[in-house]
């Protein structure tokens, strides 16, 4: 753990700034863009979600490699690399003219994502803060909580005004002047070695990795997350099927927003004498009761609308389960290493879960058929969780 000073707090507050700039650029802004993307090119929007979904497949897959670097040599050259790519991915969305240049571009995009979204980030301040980094996960997470509100309508704005091949130009040329100087000059605290060596790193991370308490924890948060995301990553067409106007259903997505922040802020009032296996269990029941409520509850619109922010909630606070997972069971200093393995799947899952909600909905045609199944996914996080 670094000694807490100044450079530690321009650090955190460097990677407040990067965060909300960084998922505001490579995660928010082409579902925005989605509907005038299609219509300027002919794509349809399931073919463009596709590829913004294997992005974050090909962001899943850089998390290994990037979190056991960030682990040898610290995060400032990771994530002014992972700034500097990003960058250039963005600027290659606007420059795109065919299929082939889109895909290219998102797929680049995804691999700076694994360099400068949570997962590096978390890393960074497991390493720094040690056992006090509660609070300072907890702020990080929060203010890259308003990459959306902040993202979002700018997007729609400069893609109104612009067209989108410029909106991502500015994009761009936004991450580029705000992320990469602020990776460089203020990731600079000294940076706790490893105290093992490299072959001794990887055999300790291979031995807990096949261990059955790792890979409870990876199906564990992966179903939790899975099921989350792909019920309220759909609430707008969930909450219509009940009866609820179109104003009023995306209202109830973006208090799903809200709720994950609430969500952020219940994880620290958490009683951390608690067993990490007790913390996940709790997180795992009360997302799939979440899940239920969405299921049996038909109305009226205020109390749907209670269960969509309480799945929020429950969203918002397993962002945050997930970051200290590996730390509480296994120590700080292959934190990189071992979060980019547990991420991975999870990852993966968050990727799948906008096309399994979807597509699931469209079998059943019934919001209540589709939060049943998802809380049943919930339930098999509950039975890893209790062995993790």
């Amino acid at each position: 753990m670094t000694t807490p000073g100044p450079g530690l707090t321009r650090a955190l507050v460097a990677l407040c700034l990067t965060e909300i700039v960084s998922w505001g650029t490579l995660y928010y802004s082409l579902p925005v863009a989605v509907s005038q993307i299609a219509g300027d090119t002919g794509w349809s929007d399931e073919l463009i979600t596709g590829i913004f979904s294997a992005s974050l497949a090909i962001s899943a897959i850089m998390a290994i490699p990037v979190g056991r670097l960030i682990d040898r040599i610290g995060p400032r050259i990771v994530m002014t690399a992972g700034a500097a790519v990003s960058s250039a991915a963005l600027a290659a969305v606007g420059l795109s003219r065919t299929l082939p240049e889109f895909i290219l571009a998102w797929l680049i995009a995804g691999a700076a994502q694994a360099g400068v979204l949570y997962p590096p980030a978390f890393t960074a301040i497991t390493r720094w803060y040690g056992a006090k980094r509660t609070w300072p996960l907890t702020i990080v997470t929060l203010t890259g909580g308003l990459a959306s509100t902040v993202f979002a309508p700018l997007t729609a704005h400069l893609a109104a005004s612009l067209g989108w091949h410029k909106t991502y130009f500015v994009l761009a040329a936004l991450t580029a002047v705000i992320t990469i100087p602020l990776h460089a000059v203020f990731l600079s605290p000294p940076w706790p070695g490893l105290r093992k060596s490299k072959s001794e790193h990887s055999r300790t991370a291979t031995s807990i990795r096949r261990s059955a308490k790792f890979r409870c924890l990876q199906v564990s948060l992966t179903a939790i997350m899975l099921a989350l995301f792909a019920v309220t990553i759909n609430m707008v067409p969930l909450m219509m099927a009940r009866g609820l106007s179109y104003q009023t259903a995306a209202t109830t997505l973006g208090l799903v927003g809200a709720g994950q922040l609430a969500g952020r802020f219940l994880f620290t009032v958490l009683p951390r004498h608690a067993a990490p296996s007790s913390q996940l269990t709790v997180l795992t029941v009360t997302g799939a009761v979440a899940l239920g409520l969405i299921a049996v509850i038909p109305g009226p619109a205020a109390i749907l609308i209670a269960s969509a922010i309480f799945a929020g909630a429950i969203r918002g606070s397993a962002t945050l389960v997930q970051a200290n997972a590996v730390s509480e069971r296994w120590g700080t200093e292959q934190y990189g290493t071992l979060n980019g393995l547990l991420s991975a799947p999870v990852t993966f899952a968050m990727a799948a879960a906008p096309f399994l909600g979807s597509f699931v909905f469209g079998l059943t045609g019934s919001t209540a058929m589709t939060a049943a199944i998802f809380a049943l996914v919930g339930l098999v996080g509950v039975v890893f969780a209790t062995k993790s």
